[in-house]
């Protein structure tokens, strides 16, 4: 076979997904052909198919050393290191590729905007979809993406709006109405029955094209009392939110009544990751793996009790809940909905975020379990830096160091919808000299922090009255940034949850405005966890109202500056022991209820 054919016939493998043939026939091209940068970007390209990653970087980097300019190749390298999340050297060989291209990107703009949003630039990656929707009108997988990209821009209405009218034309997709599914909890206009019909809608699609569960569980013990395996799985056993809040039930789960399984489905591996695998029985570690797969591996750790912590976030694995990897399946924490899943038996939420008679009388699957007094249990951090500046007197405030009050936000910027926008500029040209102070982390780009500032003016503030920063490098500089914010304010309708905490364990109170479903009552439980329900408000009115009173009581935020971070250690917030004895019970409690009928 001459070598353009060889090309040719390891592309068609790739394209028709069987990524381990084209690996096999590519690896041997590159070993015959040590000059052929081609064939260096093909046994690269075989690698990721497979999951290779340090094998996709060698051959890229054989490649570049052959055609270093080349915009083929230096596209495959910002892919490569896009998917490694080296984003800098990624940025870096995308911007030289487009500049060698000079038109259309190689490799097309797809690949570009794919890879400008796993670099965290998600304006410049709209930005690109929408180019290549000009050259590409309808294309569907650029619609997909610009789509994606308008949420993490702030454009929530816009991404929902594109999502239903790509599953108009599309039909069933399991992963555009997941997509959709998770973009419907950031769009203020949808309505709570709908928005809970799209995540059955999600059920059905997924049971109608996916396979079949595993089978009944024929050798299973039914035994109420003993002891159990418990399996959570998560893509975000990391340094992510979620671990801060699983990682005190890793620590302090009933070791003598559970043991304890975690399956970690992205490759970031760190500290934390180290930690919960510490306190872990079996921890695996299966990021490049099928959903048919991992539930066939939980499946043969004979989990009894399955915890979900993702829902319809990035990196899910809801169809290895759907094949019924475990007998008793349980969707927790990371996602403020339902999963829409027949095969997902309970959601344990509080009676905060959800309240008795907010249960669907005509579905009976994902039944709510509310455990109390909170559902969360956060891990304080272990470096905390001081909530005043060194050498700051006990009456130091923000606003008294500036000579004026400064509202702040740290939520994502897919929570600044047009009705946050409104209230906040409200507030803040009531309050005489007050500013406002925005941060996130995906906030990175320089555009799109002049995007949101120029919403702000447009809606009534003052251009020295609006501030728009970017994600600092560590935690512990973004918890010393709330030493800038004398009042936080949480969005609407998605709350926050730990920004709510981390302003809080800084000194700053927080304001919350609880809503009707659990992702805008979120901050209304945490608050109520650390004795201040006091600052949580039932309409925008009393939203403002108790915003402007804490923002005039300088005295009180100076005392909430160092009195509040105890207040907070010492909440059930805080308690990870009786938190650990909780979920114990709470997973007891569904086994009984549940095993017999499997």
């Amino acid at each position: 076979m001459a070598p353009r054919d060889k090309h040719q016939f390891i592309q068609d493998l790739l394209q028709s997904g069987k990524a381990r043939e084209a690996h096999a026939a590519a690896v041997q091209l590159a070993s015959k052909s040590p000059r052929d940068a081609g064939a260096m970007i093909l046994a690269s390209s075989a690698a990721m198919g497979c999951g290779e990653l340090v094998q996709a970087e060698f051959y890229m980097r054989r490649a570049m050393g052959l055609l270093p300019r080349d915009p083929a190749v230096l596209m495959q390298a910002a892919h490569v290191l896009s998917m490694l999340d080296k984003g800098e050297e990624a940025y870096g060989h995308l911007r030289a590729s487009l500049a060698a291209s000079k038109g259309l990107p190689a490799g097309g703009p797809l690949l570009a905007a794919q890879i400008l949003a796993r670099t965290g630039r998600h304006f410049e990656s709209l930005a690109m979809s929408t180019a290549g929707l000009s050259v590409m009108p309808g294309d569907a997988s650029l619609r997909l993406v610009r789509a994606q990209a308008m949420l993490e821009c702030g454009e929530a209405p816009m991404c929902v709006d594109e999502l239903r009218q790509l599953m108009l034309e599309r039909g069933d997709d399991v992963k555009l109405c997941s997509l959709l599914c998770n973009a419907l909890n950031y769009d203020p206009r949808a309505d709570p029955q709908r928005v809970r019909m799209m995540h059955t809608t999600f059920g059905r699609i997924v049971a109608r094209h996916r396979p079949q569960g595993l089978g009944a569980f024929a050798a299973l013990d039914r035994s109420p009392d003993r002891k159990l395996r418990v399996g959570v799985l998560s893509p975000d056993l990391r340094q992510h939110s979620c671990a801060f809040f699983i990682e005190p039930f890793f620590e302090h789960h009933d070791r003598e009544q559970i043991e304890l399984f975690a399956y970690h489905t992205s490759k970031a591996v760190d500290g934390a990751t180290q930690r919960l695998k510490g306190n872990a029985a079996a921890f695996r570690h299966e990021w490049h793996i099928s959903d048919q797969k991992l539930a066939e591996l939980i499946r043969k750790d004979r989990i009894d009790v399955l915890i979900e912590l993702s829902g319809h976030t990035r990196g899910e694995s809801l169809v290895a809940l759907h094949l019924k990897a475990a007998p008793v399946q349980i969707s927790y924490l990371g996602y403020p909905n339902i999963t829409g899943l027949d095969a997902v038996d309970a959601r344990v939420v509080d009676s905060i975020t959800d309240p008795a008679g907010s249960e669907d009388p005509a579905r009976a699957a994902e039944e709510l379990v509310r455990m109390d007094p909170c559902f969360l249990c956060l891990r304080i951090p272990d470096e905390l830096p001081a909530t005043v500046p060194a050498g700051a007197g006990s009456d130091w405030t923000p606003a008294a160091a500036a000579g004026s009050v400064t509202f702040g936000s740290c939520n994502a910027v897919q929570k600044l919808n047009g009705q946050v926008i409104e209230l906040w500029t409200n507030l803040v040209k009531q309050v005489p000299g007050a500013r406002l102070l925005l941060k996130a982390a995906n906030l990175r780009e320089p555009a799109l922090r002049e995007r949101i500032r120029a919403k702000f003016i447009a809606a009534g503030l003052a251009a020295e009255q609006i501030e728009v920063v970017g994600p600092l490098e560590g935690r512990e500089d973004h918890l010393a940034f709330y030493r800038r914010i004398d009042v936080a304010l949480d969005p609407f309708p998605y709350s926050g949850t730990t920004t709510t905490c981390d302003a809080l364990l800084m000194g700053v109170p927080v304001v919350t405005l609880a809503g009707k479903v659990h992702a805008s009552r979120v901050g209304a439980s945490l608050l109520h966890a650390v004795g201040h329900g006091e600052w949580v408000a039932g309409d925008v009115q009393q939203y403002v109202s108790i915003a402007a009173g804490l923002a005039a009581d300088r005295p009180l935020l100076a005392r909430l500056r160092t009195q509040l971070r105890d207040q907070v250690q010492g909440s059930v917030l805080c308690d990870g022991p009786a938190f650990g004895r909780r979920m114990s019970e709470v997973i007891r409690q569904e086994w009984k209820k549940r095993a017999c009928l499997v």
